[in-house]
């Protein structure tokens, strides 16, 4: 798994192709984190000290043992082990403890399950907060995935010519 990281993620051509897709040029990798999750035991925490002043790219490349899932399992979020972004709420302090979401609320929030072999590319705004969600012990196995957060290139010199 580094070497994927090293060799194809954080290289040059791998760059290009995500900016053909998204048409932003990156400034450099500012994380980068190869992570298991595994079945009852390992989830990642939202809490305000995430939060970052200026956009973020989120490319994750999410690995989930094909030979004994079941697709539906981590497709509807009941096992866990979701990618789940949330606004931060402004008026808290401390924590995000407590993760809800209202049928009819409008708070911007994202989950991408779990799947084998698929690469999920998110721009992460100012005040979004991001977090695994715990993956249950009923889960089919483990999620791995190569993760790598990258430095938009401010583009406001083009917004004011």
């Amino acid at each position: 798994m580094r070497e994927l990281c090293d060799k194809v993620i954080c290289s040059v051509p791998f760059a290009n192709l995500i900016r053909s897709f998204t048409t932003l040029t990156m400034d450099g990798v500012n994380r980068r984190e190869i992570r298991r999750f595994r079945p009852g035991l390992d989830y990642t925490v939202a809490h305000y000290g995430i939060l970052t002043k200026d956009p973020r790219l989120d490319v994750v490349l999410t690995f989930v043992d094909e030979a004994s899932m079941d697709e539906s399992s981590w497709a509807d979020g009941e096992c866990g082990g979701f990618e789940a972004y949330l606004l931060a709420d402004e008026e808290e302090d401390g924590p995000a403890e407590v993760y809800r979401q209202a049928q009819d609320d409008e708070s911007g929030v994202l989950n991408i399950s779990a799947a084998f072999n698929a690469i999920s590319i998110v721009l992460r705004d100012e005040g979004l907060m991001r977090f695994v969600k715990y993956v249950a012990s009923s889960a089919p196995g483990s999620r791995w995935d190569v993760s790598v957060e990258c430095v938009p290139q401010d583009d406001s010199d083009d917004e004011e010519e």
